[in-house]
């Protein structure tokens, strides 16, 4: 079959190249689908246990207005959730937004996460450095990806180093690293505080539990 389309393509050089470009286009078509599809369901799922964590959303229903669904919800129903559902083992609030980091003389603009102190009992997280058990179990505590300790320290060996997060006047205390997460994982990962650690005056919303 082959070699009688390479015999015709001298005589009917026109009709083949067409033929050809169509093949190619095709297949390249077919490839880039084929990594966009693979890209975006590897979103979260080299997390450990990533089949049992769930995010909680909402869905606002507006008068006049179609419903819409919002990742922002109030932490209020947590407990009742929990009593709802005893098969969740574990929740954990999430509080994301772009602030002003500063480590000495690097400034820059990141997304951080507010948490709790049960944050890696969700997600867990293997450390480069430092403890799981206490990383968050205190005030003034920050957790980096290895991406954000290099960003801010040069070095991955950031454990103990200091740093300023959304203008505060009290330093953080990187207490631990995570290693650099993929390209498709969400901001949650990078950098890590709890919520006795700043921005208690902030709404509190969203929320993720595992089953």
């Amino acid at each position: 079959m082959f070699a009688s389309g390479f015999r015709i393509l001298p005589r009917h050089g026109g009709y083949g190249a067409i033929n050809l470009l169509g093949l190619g286009l095709g297949v390249a078509v077919f490839l880039t689908m084929m990594l966009i599809v693979r890209y975006e369901y590897g979103y979260d799922s080299y997390l450990p246990g990533a089949s049992h964590i769930y995010q909680v959303d909402d869905v606002f229903r507006p008068a006049g207005r179609a419903p819409y669904e919002s990742s922002y919800i109030s932490f209020v129903p947590v407990p009742f959730m929990e009593q709802d559902f005893p098969e969740m083992s574990q929740a954990v609030r999430v509080f994301e937004s772009h602030v002003p980091v500063r480590a000495g003389d690097v400034l820059g603009r990141d997304a951080v996460t507010l948490t709790d102190r049960n944050f890696f009992s969700v997600f867990d997280l293997p450390l480069l450095e430092g403890n799981k058990a206490t990383a968050l179990d205190g005030p003034g505590k920050v957790v980096l990806s290895a991406t954000m300790a290099r960003k801010y320290f040069g070095t991955v060996h950031a454990i103990g180093r200091r740093m300023r997060i959304d203008n505060s006047h009290d330093e953080s205390v990187v207490s631990a690293i995570v290693g650099a997460p993929p390209p498709q994982s969400p901001p949650a990962i990078r950098l890590i505080c709890g919520f006795t650690t700043c921005w208690v005056d902030k709404m509190a919303f969203g929320h993720r539990g595992r089953l």
